[in-house]
């Protein structure tokens, strides 16, 4: 309890010394909570409330206008995910081929982060964390070329119990641990709860008179980014343990020449699998439906399902180092990422069956490439991911293409408001004055 009491105090230094930074925060928010899916702006000032509020209590319910409050979260104040390069590189992305000059590409596929290793561009995840690029280790692959989304998703059923197929005797396990992604597709999947959520907060942009509101444009957060995994292990039948904390991954899978896979298991939220080889079983855990609460402090506890993947802080990590210096902000956002990894672990081990998360553990902050084995001899063909099917834990709405996901924003409303979306911002009006 020692450890906890002294995290509650940390907590409330912390509270205080970020008060001003949290009104800056909201001041500073985008409108829109994906710089892509946006709306336009209100022409007018307010609009009428009175059917969009029984709209929406007809189609939803009275709990659906609940108020919609931003939370400020350490990670959002930190700008979580800024590259900090150890070769002294400004904040923010790598600087691009025309900057780099000669350097070597491999070196400049990788940066270091407050949150440890993150690999860039066709930067190549793997166990050392040494500079690598997909060319090293596939063939085929274009950086250039797009690849947005896949053909079309079969989905299944998460697992309803907080419990996995353990592996069994002869197989091996590997473990994929990253924090996020860091590329984004066109999929989005998401629940009808979340979308409610995103057109109440729209809905208030909309009506507050100011045509600059943040909250105008607001869609549900469900946009899936996706990693390639390279399997390279043949020494015995792999299972595949892929875990994201923080971002909707389609993982696109490239086996290479006699890799065998007998079972992947998927721990993240809305997860899907792409190149799952004939034979070979899926299942995943959803985190949203064990731990409902995704908040500073609150998800790093010991319980019976804490399936949510924290990493273990690294010596290399900036964080850290900020942390040992006495900087309050890292402190408690490393003592979190310690005490989750923990709780993890504890779950994981018990889960399945004895096995530890680190067994055979690639684990990184961002990146869109993995390896999961050795380099090998021969390059790995790569398949893209717009060539593939990818099989995908069910969600209320599956969709591919931003305007797709536009088109049933507005679609919703519009049955919200009973008619036209055009009711929220009506055209101004000019009234004639007769002379007297």
């Amino acid at each position: 309890m020692a450890g906890r009491d002294d995290f509650e105090a940390r907590l409330r230094r912390l509270e205080q010394k970020a008060a001003t930074s949290e009104a800056q925060a909201l001041a500073d928010k985008p409108r829109g909570k994906d710089s892509t899916d946006k709306r336009g702006t209100p022409r007018s000032g307010l609009g009428p409330m009175v059917p969009i509020v029984l709209g929406f209590v007809t189609l939803f319910g009275i709990g659906a206008l609940a108020a919609w409050q931003y939370k400020l979260s350490p990670f959002e104040i930190l700008g979580d995910g800024q590259m900090v390069s150890v070769d002294g590189w400004l904040s923010g992305s790598a600087p691009d081929a025309a900057e780099q000059g000669p350097a070597n590409p491999r070196e400049a596929s990788r940066v270091q982060t407050e949150q440890g290793w993150s690999f860039t561009g066709s930067g190549v995840a793997n166990a050392d964390y040494s500079p690598m690029i997909v060319a090293d280790i596939a063939a085929g692959f274009d950086q250039n070329q797009p690849d947005p989304a896949p053909l079309g998703f079969d989905v299944f059923d998460a697992n309803t119990e907080c419990s996995l197929r353990n592996p069994v005797e002869g197989e091996l396990l590997h473990n994929i641990r990253i924090e996020r992604s860091n590329a984004d597709t066109l999929a989005h999947a998401f629940s009808t709860q979340s979308m409610v959520e995103a057109l109440d907060a729209h809905i208030e942009g909309v009506t507050s008179g100011n045509a600059e509101n943040y909250k105008i444009g607001t869609m549900a957060e469900g946009r899936m980014a996706k990693v390639d995994v390279f399997v390279t292990d043949t020494r015995a039948p792999l299972y595949l343990m892929l875990q994201d904390f923080r971002s909707r991954t389609i993982w696109n899978l490239h086996l290479a020449e006699g890799v065998t896979l007998s079972h992947v298991a998927l721990i993240g939220e809305t997860a899907a699998v792409a190149g799952l080889p004939d034979g070979a079983s899926v299942e995943a855990l959803r985190i949203s439906d064990f731990i409902k609460t995704d908040e500073f402090g609150s998800n790093d506890e010991i319980r019976p399902c804490m399936v949510v993947p924290w990493r273990v802080p690294q010596d290399d990590w900036i964080g850290l180092a900020k942390a040992k210096s006495g900087n309050m902000l890292f402190e408690n956002q490393m003592y979190s990422y310690n005490a989750g990894a923990r709780a993890f672990a504890a779950w994981y081990q018990d889960a399945m069956g004895g096995w530890t998360p680190y067994e055979n553990l690639v684990a990184v902050n961002q990146t869109a490439h993995v390896l999961a084995g050795p380099v090998p001899d021969t390059l790995v063909p790569y398949t893209p991911l717009s060539a593939r099917r990818a099989k995908i834990i069910k969600a209320d709405h599956i969709l591919i293409g931003d305007d797709a996901l536009t088109a049933l924003h507005d679609e919703t409303l519009a049955m919200a408001i009973g008619g036209d979306v055009a009711m929220l911002d009506p055209a101004p009006v000019e009234l004639e004055v007769q002379a007297q």
